[in-house]
């Protein structure tokens, strides 16, 4: 009889042993759980309330283009600081670039080569090689070929093939051959001399850059003036040229005149 209430004794202390370790369990579990539903709390702001957000917040400034035939143009582009500006006059400086921008292309096949070349484009101020000249033959060659030239009063230029294809890699990146020879048939020509002749009627001023803009891609535009001081109504030739970087130097992609 006593061997029974001692092992019910015991049975009973056991139950109260295991009753009192689930109750510590369920209180430590119970403390952990705030811990774990803070360390994967959401944030206050939804997705969509970002998105609104970020939609409300002001674009960083930009320089505004002009409402213009070249803010037009330069549309998506940076308008160049008058710092900037100033940097690249000296690159438009030499006198080569008033007969490069004198006339409309879109592409440098295009460029009308009289307008380009009917000045005698190789003189000292155009900061080419100077005009070759000619020998008592071939001026006889051409006075026999083209008899209005013996009565012309000033000097006739001579444009030589190799100096044009110099002149038109230099600045346009092409040859005389992948051009249109738009405005070619205009000169006089001896084929035994490979060259071309004109008689020089005036130079042109040089080219003043008014603004100018860099275009997403990488490319250069400007908008540039060159004055006209002839009678009797002068006037200022204005355009926009187009500048690529090739092969390390920048290249005339087109020009558009604006008058």
């Amino acid at each position: 009889m006593k061997k029974h209430v001692l092992v019910s004794l015991i049975l009973v202390f056991s139950l109260c042993c295991l009753a009192a370790c689930g109750g510590k369990q369920s209180e430590s579990s119970s403390d952990t759980t705030p811990a774990q539903k803070e360390t994967t709390q959401v944030p206050k702001t939804s997705a969509s309330e970002t998105s609104a957000s970020a939609q409300t917040e002001p674009a960083p400034e930009t320089s505004a283009l002009p409402d213009t035939p070249f803010g037009k143009a330069a549309a998506g582009g940076q308008l160049l600081s008058e710092t900037e500006l100033k940097e690249w006059e000296a690159f438009f400086a030499p006198r080569v670039f008033s007969y490069l921008l004198i006339s409309s292309y879109k592409e440098p096949a295009e460029i009308d080569l009289f307008e380009l070349l009917q000045n005698g484009i190789f003189t000292a101020d155009s900061e080419l090689p100077l005009s070759p000249a000619m020998d008592g033959k071939e001026t006889a060659l051409l006075k026999e070929r083209y008899p209005e030239t013996k009565n012309y009063p000033g000097p006739i230029s001579k444009l030589p093939v190799k100096e044009i294809n110099t002149l038109l890699e230099q600045y346009l990146g092409i040859q005389l051959e992948q051009t249109e020879k738009k405005g070619l048939d205009r000169f006089m020509v001896l084929s035994e001399y490979d060259s071309y002749y004109t008689k020089p009627e005036g130079g042109h001023n040089a080219v003043q850059l008014i603004e100018a803009a860099k275009m997403p891609d990488g490319r250069m535009l400007f908008h540039w003036e060159i004055a006209d001081n002839s009678e009797p109504n002068p006037t200022n030739h204005n355009g926009i040229v187009c500048l690529e970087q090739e092969s390390g130097r920048w290249l005339i992609r087109s020009n558009e005149r604006l008058e």
